[in-house]
């Protein structure tokens, strides 16, 4: 299964009811935080400064630091 459709066969179930709901959104939170992962490894790959990654995150350079060094 790709992930984009992945992705879209968890949204299209946002609609069901509650606890199918928070189910769904659990599982797109687990997508999400990998996803973050694999970019901030781009990111710090491609010689992005932990302050432009952090600026680009809304968040603080030692705040991404902080969260991520552990991936370099």
């Amino acid at each position: 299964m790709s992930k984009l459709t992945e992705w879209t066969d968890l949204l299209e179930r946002l609609g069901d009811d509650p606890s199918a709901a928070l189910e769904t959104t659990a599982c797109l939170q687990q997508l999400l935080d990998e996803e973050l992962l694999r970019q901030i490894r781009r990111a710090r790959d491609a010689g992005l400064s932990w302050s432009r990654i952090g600026g680009s995150l809304g968040v603080t350079p030692q705040a991404v630091h902080h969260r991520f060094a552990w991936l370099v």
